[in-house]
């Protein structure tokens, strides 16, 4: 069970790429696959045995556990990464929300948006208002390309 086939990146694009580069294609090699219309109900889908496995967001199953909606001890995670990033997960890590500018917009406009984006911390008012933590530089995306690519994905139809 995944969320949003093809349109969620977290619940369902990383996921299928990861399969893919392991010689499976869950549209094809799985009996069922079903798209869900929440990631929650995946995680109870799969906790409940309707189904085998969800692909889920990193961090859901810490906050549905912090919520006492489940128990992660009661749940499997397929290919485990070991990394010092704070939620389990299964695949390569990917940026959760960029930003990026036209090549066609003003650069020291550009500039200007990067030098106040990378200067917010989690305790200005602006990142409590919209829940952030905070920017970093951007890492490189031929990964994200790739995957992109690989799926078929726009841009890449």
């Amino acid at each position: 069970m995944a969320f949003k086939f093809k349109r969620s990146a977290a619940a369902y694009v990383f996921q299928v790429k990861h399969l893919m580069d392991q010689g499976i294609d869950p549209h094809k090699d799985f009996a069922v696959f079903k798209e869900a219309k929440k990631q929650d109900d995946i995680v109870l889908a799969v906790k409940a045995g309707i189904f085998d496995a969800g692909f889920i967001k990193s961090g859901l199953l810490e906050a549905m556990e912090k919520e006492g909606k489940i128990k992660m001890s009661d749940f499997e995670i397929v290919d485990k990464q070991s990394d010092n990033f704070k939620h389990v997960h299964s695949t390569k890590l990917y940026p959760e929300w960029s930003v990026s500018a036209s090549a066609k917009a003003d650069s020291a406009t550009s500039d200007k948006l990067k030098a106040a984006l990378l200067k917010l911390s989690s305790g200005d008012q602006a990142s409590k208002s919209g829940k952030i933590v905070g920017f970093a530089e951007a890492p490189n995306l031929d990964e994200l390309d790739n995957t992109l690519k690989t799926l078929k994905l726009p841009p890449y139809k």
